[in-house]
């Protein structure tokens, strides 16, 4: 069942890992250069007006963000997404991760 907290949506019992710059931390966020704008963007602030289309301009280097556009984590933040899905401990994902689940 999907419950909201505040802004974040989670299951109940279970705590799925963000990469915002306010609770990833520094160790997460380290290789990154880019942790409030979109990749691709086309307009606002942070270039999460409108999403990610044939007009909009993309960045070089697209490992370098940890968003690609106004709703989605690029390749390089979903590959520490998963990674923590599979292997996180408690303070990634709980009771239990994704490895543990299917051993148990």
């Amino acid at each position: 069942m999907l419950g909201k907290t505040g802004q974040q949506l989670a299951f109940k019992g279970f705590t799925p890992p963000y990469l915002s710059p306010t609770t990833a931390g520094p160790k997460i966020l380290q290789g990154f250069v880019n942790a409030n704008s979109a990749c691709c963007h086309v307009a606002g602030r942070f270039g999460g007006l409108i999403p990610c289309g044939p007009p909009s301009e993309v960045c070089r280097e697209r490992s370098k963000y940890i968003f690609w556009d106004p709703y989605h984590p690029s390749d390089a933040a979903n590959l520490i997404i998963a990674r923590r899905l599979l292997y996180g401990n408690s303070n990634d994902i709980s009771p239990i991760n994704v490895l543990q689940l299917i051993q148990s």
